[in-house]
């Protein structure tokens, strides 16, 4: 739809025949997103007759497998036309803190009775597109009797990442950051 190439895999058939074909994303590290979104234009096809479809999967395990329950997106009707793509987007977000994450779209095209057919998926402009998860931050504070630190600071927490604190002495606060991963890092202040 842009001018740019793109992927198809097509079948054509006088009579009988079928083809399969499936186009797979390198491991994707989805650590660190609390949001993950697919979203890709495509012209889609049906088959004659079955098997016949298009879909997307996922796979959490580099690959290995790809289990019917992570396959997100099922085509088994025509989606736009040769000359027309449409635009789709797809929640990932279920797939979200995945190190081994894979995404594949996987055809089938059939023609087995005997008719003259003609099937295809093209896809164009394949994006992943993810909101990296925010940082947790708790505090602590020496001497805490008298830190002023307000209710609920020492709970890891995203709203604690800028606080008021009424300390009544001098006081050394210490600052612990972390990720959704667990990683964290600590400073004084």
């Amino acid at each position: 739809p842009d001018g740019t190439k793109f992927m198809i895999s097509d079948f054509a058939a006088a009579l009988v025949g079928s083809t399969t074909s499936t186009l797979t994303s390198p491991v994707i590290n989805t650590n660190n997103y609390s949001t993950l979104t697919l979203t890709y234009q495509h012209t889609y096809r049906q088959g004659i007759d079955a098997p016949s479809f298009g879909k997307v999967e996922v796979s959490t395990d580099g690959g290995a497998t790809w289990p019917v329950a992570n396959t997100v997106k099922t085509y088994t009707t025509n989606v736009g036309a040769n000359n027309n793509f449409v635009n789709e987007t797809i929640d990932l977000t279920p797939y979200t803190f995945q190190p081994n994450l894979k995404i594949r779209f996987d055809y089938a095209g059939s023609v087995a009775s005997f008719n003259a057919g003609y099937a295809w998926w093209a896809i164009d402009n394949f994006l992943l597109k993810g909101t990296p998860a925010p940082y947790k931050f708790s505090w602590t504070a020496v001497p805490a009797a008298t830190a002023g630190l307000p209710a609920g600071a020492a709970t890891p927490s995203i709203t604690n990442g800028n606080i008021i604190v009424n300390p009544t002495a001098t006081t050394a606060y210490t600052l612990l950051e972390t990720n959704f991963s667990g990683c964290s890092i600590t400073g004084n202040v």
